[in-house]
């Protein structure tokens, strides 16, 4: 999801969730490991976004990503967002949901 906003306004975040969530191919690879049969599916969203909208929900500071960052980062993110958002009504945004379904082998 390189072109989720909260990534593109908060960079730091993506670098931390990539140590805290493994890729794709490792959950897969894991969770076989441990005896399991695996379905992942993952299904984008790109979608136009009102800027306003994201910085009111960015303030409440309620996504994870933006609640794990230290205060400056978080703070120097949220002037990055609020500037855009005087000068542009809307940025393209992408969200994704992962389904997996991990079923112990017979």
């Amino acid at each position: 999801m390189r072109r989720w906003l909260i990534y593109r306004y908060w960079p730091e975040a993506r670098k931390l969730d990539r140590r805290r969530f493994w890729p794709l191919r490792r959950l897969r690879r894991e969770l076989r490991r441990r005896g399991l049969s695996v379905k992942l599916s993952v299904r984008r969203r790109r979608y136009q976004r009102d800027l306003a909208g994201v910085v009111r929900d960015a303030r409440r500071r309620d996504v994870s990503q933006l609640a794990i960052l230290d205060e400056k980062t978080y703070k120097r993110g949220l002037e990055r967002i609020e500037r855009d958002a005087r000068s542009t009504r809307s940025r393209r945004d992408e969200t994704a949901l992962l389904t997996c379904i991990a079923r112990k082998s017979r």
